[in-house]
């Protein structure tokens, strides 16, 4: 549901302003439903890749430097 954030509520809010400007096209419902659908996938399409994704990403990032200890005054 993370990802639904940013990229699904933008296509969302995108799709809302076409039906709300473009009311003479009657094709309000099948552009939400394409709205819809496009969410959906992304977030299942995310859901399932998010994981090996980031072990992959993990395997290849480089290891951070271990910090030093300050001494306590």
């Amino acid at each position: 549901m993370g990802w639904f954030g940013p990229r699904g509520l933008a296509t969302v809010l995108f799709a809302l302003l076409v039906v709300a400007d473009l009311d003479e096209l009657d094709r309000g419902e099948e552009i939400l439903a394409i709205a819809v659908v496009a969410v959906g996938l992304s977030a299942l399409l995310h859901g399932m890749s998010a994981a090996p994704a980031a072990r992959w990403f993990g395997r290849r990032a480089p290891s951070p430097e271990p910090r030093r200890q300050q001494p306590l005054l």
